[in-house]
């Protein structure tokens, strides 16, 4: 008889431990499942940040941008060279077509 009791106790603590494991697959599944959902939000959201940013920069870049300077630098009389590497000028003709192109990128996602 005590060989049926050690085998019953035997079998109980295998069930407790297997429920046990069982759980914990159960709620690693849960958060990765949390995790996952966590990080296709932000990257909707930052999806939807870039394209506000690259259509602020498109409406702001679409008010006299560079080339309206260039024009404006040429009617004048200015050299060639001047115009293009922008370092001989009038300030005001001057544009920043730089920061328009690096907000218009996308940032990389982590």
């Amino acid at each position: 008889m005590a060989n049926w009791e050690r085998k019953s106790s035997y079998l109980l603590r295998e069930i407790v431990k297997f429920r046990t494991y069982i759980d914990s697959l159960n709620a690693a599944q849960a958060m990765k499942d949390k995790i996952y959902a966590e990080r296709e939000k932000e990257k909707k959201s930052n999806e939807a940040a870039s394209a506000a940013a690259a259509a602020a920069a498109g409406i702001d870049g679409a008010g006299g941008g560079s080339g309206a300077g260039l024009l404006k630098g040429a009617a004048a009389g200015a050299g060639e060279d001047a115009d293009l590497d922008g370092a001989v000028g009038d300030p005001s003709t001057t544009t920043t077509d730089t920061t328009t192109k690096a907000s218009a990128v996308p940032p990389v996602a982590a």
